[in-house]
């Protein structure tokens, strides 16, 4: 592991060395999301081949993914803030390619359930490194924008996922047959097509150089309590529970609403509109793409415009905000009356929880010292996969199933879960804003080197940026 434990802060990267990083960030994360959200336009037809509910379609898309992945991601992140990242990086995205693959050769519900699992080990590892990977490549003054390059992959393999899946699985339904296994089902195919690039991403990784960690502090070695505490995680925890708390639960939230939406989406234009998945994927994949991006950029834009000029947890209100503009679409998607109406108002909230989840490792990377935010980010992790992941898309499959008969109200099911959850997300933000410089302070006094400003040797990306 690359560190520094002396009073000399080691240099940041080259401009190039931090670009290339970043673009490994980028695709690292786009071939995640592909990977973690293909089930999404293929629920009708693992329904039909497997007979399986709503509910456990739910569990298949969220509950399973998280049940490791957010565990793992506690000593996974751990692991990052002691040992070379793109080490643990090539791994894991090997593991959730050839878990991805498997998936498509499930025979039954706990077959594709384990597979699932497999797709979340293996992107445990993801956020966290990346997340600490681009704080070491580039100053303090550029994090926000520097997390553009991991927002970018996030919506670019949501986008993926949805356009490729439909349309591979539109075009497999016409060409049966893939070499080496013969016939298998379309949305089979769809998961061996997508899995397979990841293994070669796997390899790319290691290209990489490990960056030095700034302002990296070794734990304390001597026996003394104070020091001792004052070096442990949890004691950092119970020192600014009360700002934590609110930020991690807020952020948990987003995506309890974001995941249960792009989750449920897609199966309610089709079912309720009778629209084909070769239309739905395309369709929603540009605005999770376009939208996505979009979104995710002017949020990181304002976290550091706002940071700069001195307002009080700019990047808090950057969620809060972000949250409040995806009410009133939310409202109007069960009344749509066309499919261009509902396709509206999925992707006005396309580009609303984008610039709201944008917020979440930037506070991370500002919350915490540099030794703990592997830790720190696979603790949002946590919470964005038990409440988000897990939570989010099940709530909505067992309100379809219970309180709409499983039927034509999947619209409704995810108004009535995400909307009460977002009024909660606000609040939050309200609860916590007071504390919030305080506790930035605290993590700035625990060894993070803030470099005086150098003239500007990032472009902003056209503040064009993952949650």
């Amino acid at each position: 592991m690359t560190q520094n434990n002396s009073g000399a802060h080691p240099p940041y990267p080259s401009r190039a060395s931090a670009y290339y990083v970043a673009s490994i960030v980028l695709f690292a994360s786009l071939f995640a999301f592909l990977d973690r959200q293909i089930l999404a336009l293929l629920v009708a037809p693992i329904r039909k081949d497997l007979v399986i509910s709503d509910t456990q379609i739910s569990l298949l898309y969220g509950f399973a993914f998280v049940i490791l992945y957010s565990t793992l991601g506690v000593a996974m992140g751990r692991l990052i803030d002691r040992r070379q990242r793109r080490l643990i990086l090539a791994a894991g995205i090997a593991v959730w390619s050839v878990m991805t693959i498997l998936c498509g050769l499930a025979t039954g519900f706990w077959d594709l359930f384990a597979a699932r699992i497999g797709v979340g080990v293996g992107e445990a590892c993801l956020t966290p490194a990346a997340c600490s990977l681009l704080a070491d490549c580039f100053r303090p003054q550029q994090r926000g924008r520097a997390m553009n390059f991991y927002f970018f992959g996030v919506y670019a393999g949501l986008g993926l996922s949805m356009a490729a899946s439909g349309l591979l699985y539109d075009w497999l339904l016409h060409h049966p047959g893939l070499p080496l296994l013969g016939q298998l089902a379309p949305w089979r195919g769809v998961f061996i097509l997508v899995g397979a690039p990841g293994l070669l991403m796997a390899l790319l990784v290691l290209t990489m150089r490990e960056p030095a960690r700034q302002g990296y502090r070794l734990p304390a070695t001597n026996t003394s309590m104070a020091s001792a505490e004052a070096d442990s995680l949890l004691a950092y925890l119970r020192q600014n529970r009360r700002t934590i708390l609110a930020v991690f639960f807020a952020h948990g939230l987003v995506g309890f609403v974001n995941y249960g939406l792009i989750g449920w989406a897609p199966t309610h234009l089709i079912r309720h509109f009778g629209l084909s998945t070769s239309l739905v994927g395309p369709t929603l994949g540009l605005f999770a793409t376009i939208g996505g991006m979009i979104g995710a950029a002017a949020g990181t834009f304002l976290c550091d415009r706002w940071t700069n000029a001195g307002m009080p947890a700019a990047k808090f209100r950057v969620l809060a905000i972000g949250v409040a503009i995806a009410v009133p679409p939310l409202l109007l998607l069960p009344f749509a009356p066309t499919a261009t109406v509902a396709i509206a108002c999925v992707g006005l909230c396309m580009i609303a929880m984008p610039f709201a989840g944008s917020a979440g490792q930037p506070q991370v990377q500002e919350l915490f010292p540099n030794h703990f935010r592997g830790q720190g980010s696979a603790l949002v992790v946590l919470l964005l996969g038990l409440f988000g992941a897990g939570c989010g898309p099940l709530a909505v499959g067992l309100a379809s199933d219970l309180l709409f008969a499983g039927g034509d109200g999947l619209a409704f099911a995810i108004a009535t879960v995400a909307l009460p959850a977002m009024a909660v997300t606000v609040g939050l933000y309200f609860f916590g804003r007071h504390r919030y410089e305080a506790t930035r302070a605290r993590a700035t006094a625990m060894g993070e080197f803030v470099p005086p400003a150098e003239p500007a040797s990032m472009p902003k990306l056209a503040s064009v940026s993952a949650a």
